[in-house]
């Protein structure tokens, strides 16, 4: 996803900021059913409580 690693890349985040967004949105099209963080973290390697600290997180 060329058009989210050099918006990433521009924005002071440390690499584990730049990877989750990208790895959620290559995984949001593949989940069946409802998107929630207990159903997201079935399929990701991350678990319900890391999307809600990543989600919890304020972006400038």
């Amino acid at each position: 996803m060329p058009l989210l690693d050099s918006v990433l890349l521009n924005t002071r985040s440390s690499q584990p900021f730049r990877k989750f967004p990208n790895e959620l949105l290559l995984l949001l099209p593949i989940v069946p059913g409802r998107a929630t963080f207990r159903n997201l973290g079935r399929y990701m390697m991350y678990v319900e409580k890391t999307f809600r600290r990543w989600f919890r997180r304020q972006v400038n």
